[in-house]
C-alpha cells in the first residue's frame, strides 16, 4: 500500500520556513520544497529560483521522522533544474 501524504507534515515544514525567514533571513529567498507527497516539488522550487535570477541553491533537509529517503534521491531531484539553468 503507497504511502498518503500527512498534511500536518507540509503545514509543519512551511511553519518552520515562515518562522525562519521571519527571525533569521528576511533578505534571502527561503523556500519549502518536497522530494514527493507534497506540492511544490524541489525540482519546480529550483527552476522558481533560478528564473528570478538566482545562481545558488542551498537544500537542507528537513525530516520531522526517520528519513526515507538518501543523498542520492536529493541529487536526481535537483538534476532537471541544473541541467536546465546551469549548464
Amino acid at each position: 500500500m503507497p504511502r498518503q501524504p500527512d498534511p500536518r507534515s507540509a503545514r509543519t515544514i512551511r511553519e518552520i520556513v515562515k518562522t525562519t525567514k521571519v527571525r533569521f533571513a528576511r533578505d534571502l529567498p527561503i523556500e519549502a520544497a518536497f522530494l514527493d507527497h507534497n506540492s511544490p516539488e524541489l525540482p519546480v522550487v529550483v527552476e522558481r529560483l533560478a528564473r528570478r535570477g538566482h545562481t545558488r541553491v542551498v537544500v537542507v533537509p528537513l525530516f520531522l521522522t526517520r528519513p526515507t529517503t538518501s543523498t542520492s534521491t536529493y541529487q536526481r531531484s535537483l538534476r532537471r533544474p541544473r541541467t536546465r539553468f546551469l549548464a
